[in-house]
């Protein structure tokens, strides 16, 4: 395959802002041809995406001249469906709880749990989010 069909191929590309400390901006990668070999960095996406197609263009001229074979991009997976259900196994005083406080609370026992999951999800982001806002503030 030639250099310029090789361009054509859609490689998944990662971006992430790059903090402060460290610039600013963003990198793009392309991991299935080395994370940290093909990679590109800008004050925008649009100019780190601009400037990883010249280092991939780059990349691929220099394989070519090496005779080093240049990996197809991976195979497009398609999303993960999930169904929805968990086995899971609590002792009995546990389960024995749980049952009694979904009883309270006049709902099922899968609808306490799904309640209980959910609040622990949300209580866990907030303090995240709290402790991103203590982090910002001067001392």
């Amino acid at each position: 395959m030639k250099k310029q069909e090789y361009l054509a191929l859609d490689y998944p590309v990662e971006i992430r802002r790059l903090p402060e400390e460290e610039g600013g901006g963003f990198i793009a990668c392309i991991p299935a041809l080395g994370r940290w070999s093909v990679q590109a960095v800008g004050d925008t996406v649009q100019e780190a995406l601009d400037l990883l197609e010249e280092v991939k263009s780059e990349v691929f001229a220099q394989m070519q001249a090496e005779n080093v074979p240049i990996p197809s991009p991976p195979p497009l997976e398609a999303p993960k469906r999930y169904q929805g259900k968990i086995v899971l196994r609590v002792s009995p005083t546990l389960h024995e709880q749980l049952i009694q406080m979904a009883k309270q609370e006049n709902i099922s026992l899968n609808q306490f749990i799904q309640n209980a999951l959910y609040y622990y999800i949300g209580s866990k982001h907030a303090m995240e989010m709290i402790q991103k806002r203590l982090e910002k503030q001067p001392a």
